[in-house]
């Protein structure tokens, strides 16, 4: 289930991790973050871009909720926020004069992470202001698109195979590829 937050909602989930809301209506640490960032520049190719996306949404650590921020860097033309509003509200979307700005993702389900990847994915495309995060990030732990770039900010001393595999994809250590786990869950799709 897709939620959307005000302000205040939005501050009480992002002081359970640690993050706040900066003047910009950005995600970013309340302080230093830990990590180094990790930058991919987006594919020109959608079946480029879509990997990277679903690659960048299995770095973060499974939580019990995500969020999603487009910051006030972000624009879309009508026919650009149709297009997310379908994703995130399906036959009941219509063409809104804004896009809300703060999503909660409800549920850690394959499903809900399958449609944030591809919110991640269309931010992408439409070079957005954005980021990500979930009820397990800590120390700053985030995803942040900007201007067709992916930064994703992970602890890799993480001991989940999910988000160490993901760490190496992004950071070119590992080839890329449909993240295992979406290989199960085409399994279980089928």
């Amino acid at each position: 289930m897709i939620v959307t937050l005000d302000s205040s909602a939005l501050s009480s989930y992002l002081s359970q991790v640690g993050m706040i809301l900066d003047v910009y209506g950005r995600i970013v640490p309340a302080g230093e973050p830990s990590f180094d960032w990790v930058q991919v520049q987006a594919p020109a190719d959608a079946a480029g871009l879509l990997l990277l996306a679903r690659t960048a949404v299995s770095a973060l650590p499974i939580g019990e909720w995500s969020l999603f921020q487009f910051d006030n860097a972000s624009y879309f033309d009508p026919v650009d926020r149709f297009q997310i509003s379908r994703l995130l509200f399906g036959d009941s979307a219509r063409l809104a004069t804004c896009l809300p700005r703060s999503l909660l993702f409800a549920d850690s389900s394959d499903e809900a992470f399958l449609v944030l990847a591809d919110l991640i994915c269309l931010s992408l495309l439409h070079r957005a202001h954005a980021q990500v995060v979930t009820s397990e990030c800590r120390m700053g732990e985030c995803l942040s698109i900007e201007d067709g770039f992916l930064y994703a900010c992970v602890d890799e001393r993480r001991q989940d195979d999910r988000t160490l595999e993901a760490l190496g994809r992004l950071s070119g250590r590992l080839p890329g590829g449909l993240p295992d786990w979406m290989f199960d869950a085409n399994g279980r799709f089928q």
